[in-house]
């Protein structure tokens, strides 16, 4: 029996800073390519043709589905994958993937989609070792799921204007959709931030318009609100996702949405009620406890936040910035001891965020931790190697444990990883000040406050050197 062949299916437009990324990444195992060009005028289309793909000019009318369908409808391979320009197939996944063609299963396969990017406050976030060759440096990634590898069928064709899916008419054929175990890599935030934002505003405008068509279903307003969330509208946003709600009273998920924008709004009494009901729908839910927590710690009440946060901890020990929140609420009300103990935590499981590394390096001077928080900070420089905020908090304890040499490498080493690191700087010219190297020490506050001019501590101290130079 013949080996079933597979066509891959892609529309692009000005996609020329990463389409030869998404093509070389599946063309090992793609027996053909379709590009489908809505209006390119940059060299997106040579690069495709260039790599073996099938290009095909399309006008671009507004909705993703039809330009989706014109993809497909190029497609001859018994099955069809689809994929995005800034996405990518990891290569020791590709066989894992062809080999889902070979199963006689009347079956479709979703995937989920790793969102690379920066926002920890994202659903469903998940913190990554910036090591990892699939994170490009990127501290972690939120996920979505969808179908992307089905039989080729006329009748199996996207829908929707924007946020395109072939669920529906996988339904509607009887295919059902299974999860597989293979990710697909998204870079799409890796483009320029003007570009991205044209992109963010242009999915607005489609999202909204798929309202208009579809004014009853909650999941059109619930897109809308995540287009107007990314783009900053925290107003809009908040309205898309309660008219959603109206049509979809029970969703946890969209009290949780609502209670993020009432957050950043600042409006911390309305977004307590929302969490506590997105809670009382799904009390397991690790995030929305969390949340929940960290809400009633703005207002205040500490206790009770304290005893959310710790049980979200319990529900999901490696829940990101669990934590350094509970660390935060612990240190406000004064129990440093404990406070200490959630930043170690909150660095073990979540990588070295600025303010918990910050705050354990200065409770481990303060309680006298050093060899334990020195400890915690080597293990955590063997996992970031490329961290300067490691080795500027490994050289801070070094300091003031005695040990001033090391303390000068560690914060030289610092500055060579990253050479915009104004407290690092600072630090090296005390250093070198204790170590009579005075000109030296002039050089490196002067380098910090090129990097911040707001650096009171510099400041105060290149004065003071600079007495002490002049009087010598």
């Amino acid at each position: 029996m013949a080996r079933p062949t597979l066509s891959v299916a892609m529309i692009v437009k000005n996609e020329e800073h990463c389409v030869a990324d998404a093509i070389n990444s599946i063309s090992a195992i793609a027996d053909q390519i379709v590009v489908v060009d809505t209006g390119s005028t940059d060299r997106t289309v040579a690069i495709a043709r260039s790599l073996g793909a099938e290009v095909y000019e399309h006008t671009w009318q507004d909705d993703f589905s039809i330009a989706r369908n014109e993809s497909l409808s190029h497609c001859r391979g018994d099955w069809i994958f689809v994929l995005d320009a800034d996405e990518v197939v990891a290569q020791h996944d590709l066989s894992r993937l062809r080999a889902l063609t070979e199963t006689g299963d009347n079956v479709a396969y979703r995937f989920v989609t790793r969102n690379y990017g920066f926002n920890s406050e994202l659903t469903g976030w998940v913190p990554f070792d910036p090591k990892d060759p699939c994170a490009r440096g990127y501290p972690g990634w939120h996920p979505s799921i969808k179908p992307r590898l089905f039989r080729n069928h006329p009748e199996i064709r996207f829908e929707g204007r924007i946020h395109e899916l072939v669920s529906k008419s996988l339904d509607r054929v009887g295919v059902p959709a299974v999860l597989c175990p293979v990710p697909v890599h998204h870079y799409g935030r890796v483009q320029m931030p003007d570009r991205f934002k044209s992109k963010q505003r242009h999915y607005v405008s489609l999202s909204r318009r798929k309202v208009l068509d579809n004014p009853h279903d909650a999941k059109s307003h619930f897109e809308l609100g995540n287009q107007l969330h990314e783009l900053g509208d925290y107003q809009g946003a908040l309205d898309a996702y309660r008219q959603a709600l109206e049509l979809e009273p029970g969703s946890s998920l969209l009290l949780a949405d609502m209670g993020a924008m009432y957050f950043k709004l600042g409006d911390f009494s309305a977004a307590k009620e929302v969490y506590q009901r997105a809670v009382e729908l799904d009390p397991n839910c690790a995030e929305n406890v969390k949340n929940l927590g960290v809400t009633l710690a703005r207002l205040g009440e500490y206790s009770e936040a304290i005893s959310r946060l710790e049980k979200a901890a319990k529900l999901q020990p490696d829940l990101f910035d669990v934590h350094r929140a509970l660390g935060t609420v612990l240190e406000m009300i004064g129990r440093p001891q404990e406070a200490f103990v959630q930043y170690r935590l909150s660095l073990e499981n979540d990588g070295p965020g600025t303010f918990a590394l910050e705050r354990f390096t200065k409770l481990a001077i303060e309680l006298g931790e050093l060899d334990g928080a020195s400890s915690v900070l080597r293990d955590l420089r063997k996992r970031y190697p490329q961290s300067s905020a490691i080795a500027n908090s490994l050289g801070e304890i070094a300091y003031r444990a005695g040990r001033v040499d090391e303390a000068a490498d560690l914060f030289v080493e610092a500055t060579r990883l990253d050479e915009h690191n104004a407290v690092a700087w600072n630090n090296l010219g005390v250093v070198y000040v204790s170590m009579n190297r005075l000109k030296d020490a002039v050089d490196c506050f002067k380098k910090c406050l090129e990097e911040d001019p707001s650096n009171t501590n510099a400041k105060a101290n290149l004065i003071d050197l600079r007495k002490i130079l002049s009087s010598s």
